[in-house]
């Protein structure tokens, strides 16, 4: 990145995503911490089309099931 490493990264994007100082992230409880950095997290990607395709994709490889034939072929009937 650079020869500095940043230290309130994280922090700087809950506080702008939040509207609120680094102080008042500072004082957060925990959870609530870690579910605004994902939440400040995803709402970036949003902001653009790769951002988007981005995160369609990580749904995707999240999936843990896997499409089966009959579903295939059903749906090609459903189009066609």
């Amino acid at each position: 990145m650079g020869h500095y490493e940043l230290k309130t990264f994280e922090s700087k994007l809950v506080a702008d995503y939040c509207n609120i100082s680094l102080f008042d992230v500072y004082e957060l409880d925990i959870f609530e911490y870690w579910f605004l950095l994902r939440e400040s997290a995803i709402n970036g990607y949003y902001q653009t089309e790769e951002g988007r395709k981005y995160l369609d994709d990580c749904w995707r490889l999240s999936q843990t099931s896997a499409i089966g034939a009959d579903d295939i072929i059903n749906e090609s009937k459903k189009g066609g």
